[in-house]
């Protein structure tokens, strides 16, 4: 029996990476950093260096294993219709839809996983190589929080500079946006359910048989949202963009 859907081959992962913008010293990256330090030291930052090409590669394993699944067609364009006395979602999806659904976005998550790993990686190779004395670095630890802020500039003014510009792009919010929802709360890959719960005392006032109450939860179709496997995979692209922007002034400034 045919698969409704397949998962690339050599010769399909060769022609999606080759549409992907790629770092163009990957293999150089991180390999004269650190030389002048105490063998320790020289010996973990190469285990970290290992880690994060690893983290790198895992994470375009992954970006070109979603795309070639999107390739397939997930017919998601048209999420939300309306139907007498309610709604329906996804009323396009077949069987083959969900299976390629689910793929796609496991797919996802990961990708946005792995690209998290491979910058908290860079946070512990300039644990090392600076001497912070961090415990427990991590890309927003050491790059986003005002705490050591200070410390981190001083160590490598360009470096810091380098990476608070692209702190500030777009595809970095949104990055961690997903991230952060992926893991913690409502999968961004799901229509939500339209139902808000307010805080305590937050909620509006309604009338009902003449008492006044506060509501503590709705539903509205309104608060219903979703992101499109379309937009999921520009949003991915435009997150693989920024980490080579990272990698590229990683190797140009990380010393």
């Amino acid at each position: 029996m045919e698969s409704m859907y397949t998962f690339p081959e050599s010769d399909d992962y060769r022609r999606i990476s080759d549409q992907l913008k790629v770092p163009s010293n990957i293999e150089g990256l991180l390999s004269k950093i650190g030389s002048n330090l105490p063998m320790l030291f020289t010996v973990e930052l190469d285990i970290w260096s290992r880690v994060f090409l690893q983290r790198v590669q895992q994470a375009e394993n992954s970006l070109v294993t979603m795309l070639y699944l999107f390739e397939q067609g997930i017919n998601d364009e048209e999420w939300y219709v309306e139907i007498k006395g309610g709604y329906r979602l996804l009323p396009n999806f077949k069987e083959k839809d969900h299976k390629l659904k689910y793929f796609f976005d496991n797919h996802s998550d990961i990708f946005l996983y792995k690209v998290s790993s491979a910058l908290d990686n860079l946070a512990h190779i300039g644990n090392i190589l600076y001497h912070w004395d961090i415990y427990k670095p991590s890309f927003i630890k050491c790059w986003e929080d005002e705490r050591s802020a200070q410390k981190i500039r001083e160590s490598n003014p360009e470096l810091y500079d380098a990476y608070k510009g692209i702190i500030r792009s777009d595809a970095y919010t949104r990055f961690r946006k997903l991230r952060n929802d992926f893991t913690h709360n409502y999968p961004p890959s799901e229509p939500t359910t339209g139902i808000v719960r307010y805080k305590k005392g937050r909620g509006p006032v309604k009338e009902l048989g003449e008492e006044l109450y506060r509501v503590t939860t709705s539903f509205s179709r309104d608060n219903i949202s979703y992101i499109t496997s379309k937009e999921m995979t520009d949003i991915c692209i435009a997150v693989w963009e920024m980490l080579v922007d990272i990698i590229e002034v990683t190797d140009e400034y990380m010393r």
